[in-house]
Parts: structure tokens; sequence; C-alpha cells
């Protein structure tokens, strides 16, 4: 799922010049969804399911 910041932020360079930015992600590992079927028995079985593929992701 892309991801993007709500707010904008100041940077500013070692010259002393700002510029004004906003944040996007963009997933790197793709977008892949559950079926409907698969969320009921995922998330009867392991409600941290999310959190577990996230952290097995950044540990890849």
């Amino acid at each position: 799922m892309d991801g993007f910041g709500v707010h904008t932020f100041t940077l500013v360079n070692k010259a002393g010049k700002s510029t004004y930015v906003k944040f996007h992600w963009k997933p790197t590992c793709g977008v892949k969804c559950l079926t409907d079927e698969e969320a009921v028995v995922v998330g009867g079985t392991n409600h941290s399911h999310a959190t577990k593929d996230l952290y097995d992701n950044i540990a890849a």
C-alpha cells in the first residue's frame, strides 16, 4: 500500500537554502492482498499476522 505524509517539512541545506518537502512511500515488495476466505482463517488464528509479515519482510 502506498503511503504519504500529511505534513510538509522544511529541509535546509548547508548553504542555508530551504526546500519544502512531502514524503511519499512506495512498497518495494509489491502489494499482496488476502482473499476473504484467507482473511477469516488468518485473522482467526493469528491476530498479529500483519505485524509478523512486516517483521519478516524487514528481516529478509
